[in-house]
């Protein structure tokens, strides 16, 4: 017995109807044990049967086309642990044939075979998988009989290529083609063609990597951008010897039969097992044959070829299937007012706030998140208003805490390059202190200093620019005694300034700053600097500019990209002359080199209230909108990655919901909105799973219906790769949806619909998505009716090297 064998192509049939539990039919029960579909583990698709035992000699009994009266060959995959003797039976249990392990993968599924005489085969229509000893719970998947007296390859009518069911889809017997080259016979090079392969093989170990590196044109090295993992080339030193010239002469035929291209239709793979790393855990490649057979340097009737193949997969793979079950939702409680995403998991803020929250602001420097708002505790602590979190719980501001009188809200916050705190919005005492609206409090002291410049003042709208100065709008009219400083002020750290003698003519909501002196200001204005400006303009220094924008109502809220781009969203159907045609922005839009783009349709059934740039570019939007860009499951908070909308992984409580503040914490993500107290979100959960292989692997995602009604799937993460699918595909109770990654098959299939063209939606990593070796942390969420479902990922073991099997 050599370490190399060949699958040869072959026909077969399998027998068994139901052969790997993917259908509710067509198996029972053997000598009381309990056995049920289940999705724990699956050596082939999704389900396996769990057999809980009970006492010995018990398993299942799965349902057969009747049998002729000839040799069979029985196997099947067993998973757990086994030490007793496991058993198959055709003859309704009369006769017990012991199984031996036949391949599979120790530690994971192992395969197990049996030959049965003509005479117990006769007529049969059951066949019984049992164990002589209790040994708990022991999984059966993969069961095959076949009409011969030796085992080939698993056949159902769901494996790739050349296979099919005979009748109805797992409740029939299903037939593998001659055609099919991943299919069939394992044979041994030595044992059954006499070719020995010395121990001299190469390129069975790690394949070549290509890096791809650019050369750094003004400093010393290069940088690095990506590796590729080139295609793997082996060569076996065989040893083909004859006794003579024909003997020899036909040996190199078999092999050449074994490898040639067109041994089978459409120039398929080799698939070629090796044993040599571990006997109990083979593995196998896909080969194409190079070169090597074209005779030469014989000595006598023996030839040492040194065969060469390649494999355009370059990994290993066990005869093996891992699989985990993913939590589709979790239920985030205590979510009143405020929300956040920690290391990719949606968590309440302790026990929230009962009341709004409408601002919240970082300081980088301290590591502080602070949050404004129409609440009176975070938490259970009174702040009233304002207070920040430091890891753990809510810290009040001030011995008087936090605002009061007015609304009692605030509605903006800007953090000082000292640490102090401005705060903004309709209040008219801080600290205890009388205020108009604003106040600033005091880090180093923990107080308040007020600003009672203007009564009935009120700001939306803080921002720093580059030099510290600070910019303050709002609805407010001669802010500091000055008549030119109505809704729009500067403050340097002294002095109260106008911007402009003829300022805005309404309130300005917000305020985005650009380094380039640049200060963007949106609001319900129509008019400011003598001319229209229509609800948005910048401040350039010493003049308003417009941006070409008309039919405003209101700008609520701004942000700028690091590459200068501006967000803006509110409540408004704006148009902008280009060329002669328009463009309409419905409640969000772009503006870039002085010109106003679409996000899609825009935002429908309500107002965007606040908007982000995360740090890789995505922009992420909240409001009391039911949708974005007609995206299912868009509604009150949504995102914008690269020309597209994309559904987030979360549903705010009450949603829609009006979301009010978003903001960037390292990769730490903070919502703001308006619910109070007790409030629950649903939000993508999170669930490990550890990958058991040494080289990367494609999963199979597999959803299953609910029991009724209808579901929708949104999100798929892995957040251990950085990796992303967003989805908006309704599943439906009875449908199941199957997601292929795996890189030569991809693609979206329903059981019911057939393919599906439209899902993962645009801007998902769909080439990409992979399962790192070892532990993987995923996120998913799955909205509607969820009871009764199941979502599922699959993956084989797979190897960069031979020796990961060892």
């Amino acid at each position: 017995m050599s370490f190399w064998s060949v699958v040869v192509p072959e026909a077969g049939t399998n027998k068994v109807l139901n052969p790997s539990g993917e259908a509710s039919g067509n198996f029972a029960a053997h000598n009381g044990a309990t056995v049920t579909r289940d999705t724990a583990y699956a050596r082939f698709g999704i389900y396996s049967y769990k057999a809980v035992l009970g006492a010995a000699n018990r398993g299942v009994n799965l349902t057969l086309s009747a049998l002729a009266n000839a040799i069979h060959a029985v196997t099947f995959y067993v998973r757990g642990t086994v030490t007793g003797a496991l058993q198959a039976s055709l003859d309704g249990g009369a006769n017990y044939n012991a199984a031996a392990v036949i391949g599979g993968s120790q530690g994971g599924w192992v395969r197990y075979g049996v030959q049965i005489p003509a005479a117990q085969a006769n007529g049969s229509t059951a066949l019984i998988l049992r164990d002589t000893l209790d040994d708990g719970t022991i999984y059966f998947d993969g069961a095959q009989v076949e009409q011969q007296s030796y085992v080939t390859t698993y056949v159902d009518g769901d494996r790739s290529g050349l296979c099919r069911w005979n009748g109805l889809r797992h409740a029939s017997t299903s037939t593998r083609s001659a055609q099919e080259r991943a299919g069939g016979r394992e044979r041994d090079l030595y044992d059954d063609y006499g070719i020995g392969v010395l121990r001299d093989f190469s390129g069975v170990g790690m394949p070549p990597l290509t890096h791809n590196i650019q050369p750094m044109a003004l400093q010393p090295g290069a940088l690095y951008q990506s590796a590729k993992v080139n295609v793997r080339a082996i060569s076996l030193v065989l040893e083909v010897e004859g006794a003579s010239w024909q003997a020899l002469h036909q040996k190199r035929q078999d092999l050449i039969d074994l490898f040639k291209p067109d041994a089978v239709r459409g120039n398929q793979p080799v698939v070629v097992k090796y044993t040599g790393a571990n006997g109990s855990r083979p593995v196998y490649g896909y080969f194409r044959y190079e070169g090597g057979l074209e005779f030469g340097n014989a000595a006598g009737f023996s030839e040492n070829p040194i065969h060469r193949l390649i494999a355009v997969d370059p990994f290993w793979y066990e005869d093996n299937q891992e699989q985990a079950a993913l939590t589709v939702q979790q239920s985030v409680a205590n979510a009143g007012g405020a929300i956040r995403r920690i290391d990719g998991l949606w968590q309440a803020l302790g026990t929230g706030f009962n009341g709004a929250v409408r601002a919240i602001a970082y300081d980088r420097q301290r590591g502080r998140v602070y949050f404004g708002g129409a609440f009176t505790t975070a938490n259970g602590v009174t702040v009233n208003g304002v207070c920040y979190w430091d890891g753990a719980t809510f810290v009040a501001m001030g011995g008087t805490p936090g605002i009061s009188g007015g609304a009692a809200t605030v509605r903006a916050l800007a953090v000082a390059p000292n640490g102090d705190v401005w705060i903004g919005g309709d209040f008219t005492a801080s600290g205890g202190v009388a205020t108009h609206g604003i106040t600033k409090w005091v880090i180093a002291s923990s107080t308040y200093t007020a600003y009672a410049l203007a009564a009935g003042s009120l700001f939306y709208a803080l921002a720093f620019d580059s030099t510290g100065k600070l910019y303050a709008g709002g609805n407010f009219l001669n802010w500091n005694g000055v008549a030119s400083s109505d809704y729009i002020v500067s403050y340097d750290g002294t002095t109260w300034s106008s911007l402009h003698a003829v300022p805005p003519n309404a309130a300005v909501r917000c305020i985005a700053v650009v380094k380039d002196t640049k200060v963007f200001l949106g609001g319900t204005f129509t008019t400011a600097g003598g001319s229209a400006k229509n609800g948005i303009m910048y401040w350039n220094g010493t003049d308003f500019t417009g941006v070409n924008i008309s039919a405003i109502a209101s700008v609520d809220a701004l942000a700028v990209s690091r590459d200068g781009i501006l967000y803006a969203t509110g409540s408004f159907t704006g148009m902008q002359p280009v060329g002669g045609d328009v463009v309409i922005l419905n409640n969000v839009g772009i503006y870039v080199n002085d010109i106003w783009l679409q996000m899609g349709s825009g935002l429908s059934g309500g107002a965007g209230t606040a908007i982000f740039v995360l740090d890789d570019g995505t922009v992420i939007i909240g409001g009391a909108f039911s949708s974005a860009g007609g995206v299912l499951n868009t509604d009150s908070v949504a995102i914008w990655v690269n020309t597209y909308w994309q559904p987030v992984d979360l549903n705010p409580p009450n949603s829609p919901v009006a979301v009010y503040a978003v903001i960037q914490n390292a990769d730490d993500l903070y919502l703001g909105y308006a619910t109070g107290a007790s409030s629950t979100a649903t939000a993508s959960a999170q669930t490990s799973v550890a990958a058991d292989a040494t080289a990367s692997v494609h999963p199979t995602i597999t959803v299953v219906g609910p029991s009724s009604g209808t579901a929708t799937l949104e999100w798929i993460e892995n957040q251990t790769t950085g990796e992303r699918l967003y989805f908006s595909q309704p599943i439906r109770s009875g449908e199941t949806v199957t997601i292929i990654l795996t890189p030569e098959t991809r693609g979206v299939v329903s059981d019911w619909f057939g393919k599906i063209v439209d899902q993962p939606k645009p801007w998902s990593d769909y080439s990409a998505f992979h399962f790192q070796p070892g532990a993987n942390m995923l996120a998913a969420l799955i909205t509607g009716t969820t009871t009764g479902m199941n979502l599922l990922v699959s993956w084989p073991v797979a190897h960069w090297s031979v020796d990961g099997a060892a």
